[in-house]
């Protein structure tokens, strides 16, 4: 909530005469403390491998490790190439968060079982793979890394990275030797197919929604089948619901995976946390001041990974009976991290207004169209005078002008 008045503090500032700017010192410091937020579930899981148990005061061992992690993984950001650049903290962020939870993935889940933000062996619900909060961390991370590296490929290029980082993330989360969770496989696959369709910017049309549904339906036969060869002590939750239909008891693995949401839903911090980030974007940053809706335009991988993480995290979340857990935890890196990134779509605002806003010409009255040999004559004082000019420099630059039409002459 920090961000927001200088969100609305920048949009004010759009006019010549008005107050001063927010400093960028100002500026910096609320983007090192949104980078820092964005960093405290990862850091917390990363904090399992320190023995801070073994302490007299074991909180206190665990809130200063985790405190040390975050201010290192805040420097590592900040100091990292390409930080000034607006989607460099993004990409960075996403980039640890994801290295975070794949690696503990790949080397046997061990700092999420019985962890803080992992999951215990007590309750029962799960003893290897990705838990609630790991699965939400590493899908948002995932598709933000895709969107990020797609975002420096040309657009015929894009849905095709968004589809190899996606994939290799459905790989670890669906493997039964790794993640070993097949609906939050089948999820990831719903949001990567939404985000490669609408990478490229515009919006998710029928026939896009066609290809993202068939490319889902096709991994998520795969992972069925895959599910149901497995012995029927070792299958996840699609294998059991499968199975449970086959034998007429599908109804009842219904009601209980309801159940266990509407309990989720109601009993869970996470589900704070998922409301108060969607609120947070959507009555802030993609308000015209909020500096989302400018982003997403300028970057279209970014707006397309964000909608694939919200599509991915609810049918995660619904289907694996967690309710709004996993749109939770990935709020917590999304959320914080997206005002990180709103402050910096209004970063240019902060600037005065007679550097934001260069006319053409020069003092002198000289000025350029921006192609070689086409230079503006002097600077009309009558604006519709200014409007024949531009029109004429347009028609004879060959790009139709205003209207769209050469001009024929």
């Amino acid at each position: 909530m920090a961000v927001l008045p200088l969100l609305r503090r920048a949009r004010r500032l759009a006019g010549p005469h008005g107050p001063e700017p927010v400093s960028r010192r100002v500026v910096a410091v609320v983007e090192l403390l949104l980078i820092a937020a964005a960093l405290a579930v990862p850091a917390a899981l990363l904090a399992d491998a320190v023995p801070w148990w073994r302490g007299s005061h074991a909180g206190v061992w665990y809130a200063s490790v985790t405190a040390l992690l975050v201010v290192g993984g805040t420097a590592l950001v900040r100091f990292s190439p390409g930080h000034e650049r607006t989607l460099g903290p993004l990409g960075a962020v996403a980039g640890l968060a994801t290295l975070v939870v794949g690696v503990d993935v790949l080397t046997g889940s061990r700092l999420q079982l019985n962890g803080v933000v992992g999951y215990s062996a007590l309750e029962g619900g799960r003893y290897a793979g990705l838990g609630t909060v790991g699965l939400g961390v590493f899908v948002a991370g995932s598709l933000l890394c895709g969107g990020w590296l797609a975002q420096r490929f040309r657009k015929g290029w894009r849905p095709m990275v968004m589809v190899a980082v996606g994939g290799l993330a459905v790989v670890i989360v669906g493997s039964p030797y790794l993640g070993a969770d097949s609906i939050g496989a089948i999820a990831l696959t719903a949001g990567v197919s939404v985000a490669a369709a609408i990478c490229t910017g515009g919006w998710l049309t029928v026939s896009r929604l066609a290809w993202a549904t068939m490319a889902a339906l096709a991994v998520t036969i795969g992972f069925a089948l895959v599910d149901l060869g497995r012995p029927a002590d070792e299958r996840g939750s699609l294998g059991r619901f499968l199975a449970a239909l086959g034998d007429g008891t599908g109804g009842l693995t219904v009601h209980r995976s309801g159940d266990s949401n509407i309990q989720t839903l109601v009993n869970s911090p996470l589900t704070v946390l998922a409301l108060a980030g969607a609120a947070l974007v959507w009555l802030a940053l993609l308000q015209p001041w909020g500096g989302l809706m400018r982003l997403f335009g300028i970057y279209p991988a970014i707006r397309a990974a964000m909608a694939g993480t919200g599509v991915a995290v609810g049918l995660g979340g619904v289907l694996g009976g967690s309710a709004l857990d996993v749109a939770g935890a990935a709020a917590a890196l999304v959320g914080a991290h997206g005002g990180a990134v709103g402050a910096a779509g209004a970063r240019p605002l902060h600037r005065p207004y007679a550097a934001r806003q260069r006319p053409p010409w020069r003092r002198d009255g000289r000025g350029t169209t921006g192609r070689p040999g086409q230079p503006f004559p002097r600077r009309p004082r009558c604006p519709a005078a200014r409007l024949t000019v531009l029109r004429s420099a347009g028609d004879g630059a060959g790009d139709g002008g205003f209207g769209g039409r050469r001009s024929g002459r």
